[in-house]
């Protein structure tokens, strides 16, 4: 194609030397111009990277904060729940024995044990379920389980130790059975719920990222 454009500016009498300095100063305007237009693009796409991202960075540091944000609370929540686990597996460990030793006054005493553990029910169920949020179904499923199993044996131990103390006209066969009731769920309190607790306290340091 250069060759035919050549031939045709001589045929219309353009000197050769003009002809060859246009094609050569024409090539390499245009080579500046397609280069500058490259150099001008690669800078506007180095700035769009660049903006693009610091807006990824910004974005990232947010979720970290808020990420860290969430971890905390959430580890202050684990903390105080099982603290209030604690309390209520030895209110009600207390509670449930079928035997207590009387330090001064045996009525008090047993009236002290009941608010104990009535006001550890209270206080773990409270503080339990607005924040139930914080965790997966597997541990709600556990801990709602539990907390209904710590309810049910307060109110039938309560039941069996109301008729043992008051009916005094209970033959032989009921009065084996209701201790039998009463061992039954001491046993339970004091054997099955620590397994339980210890798995919630396994799963609660895996979420904080305890290493055993």
């Amino acid at each position: 194609m250069e060759d035919k454009l050549i031939e045709s500016l001589i045929s219309s009498g353009v000197p050769a030397i003009v002809i060859i300095a246009g094609l050569y100063f024409g090539k390499n305007l245009i080579e500046h111009f397609f280069n500058e237009t490259i150099e001008l693009k690669k800078k506007e796409l180095e700035q769009e990277n660049k903006n693009f991202q610091h807006q990824l960075d910004a974005k990232l540091q947010e979720f970290n904060i808020k990420f860290s944000n969430l971890h905390s609370e959430r580890a202050e929540v684990i903390k105080n729940l099982y603290m209030k686990l604690i309390e209520l597996q030895s209110s009600m460990f207390t509670y449930t024995r079928r035997a207590h030793i009387i330090i001064d006054d045996g009525i008090k005493e047993k009236q002290e044990r009941t608010d104990r553990v009535n006001l550890a029910l209270k206080e773990f169920s409270n503080y339990y379920f607005p924040n139930k949020i914080f965790f997966n179904s597997s541990i709600t499923l556990k801990i709602d389980s539990l907390i209904n199993d710590y309810y049910k044996i307060g109110w039938d131990f309560t039941d069996v130790l109301y008729y043992i103390e008051n009916k005094f006209d209970l033959e032989r066969e009921d009065i084996k059975s209701n201790f039998e009731k009463m061992k039954e769920l001491s046993i339970k309190v004091e054997k099955d719920f620590p397994i339980l607790i210890d798995e919630l306290a396994e799963e609660f340091k895996e979420i904080l990222g305890v290493n055993n």
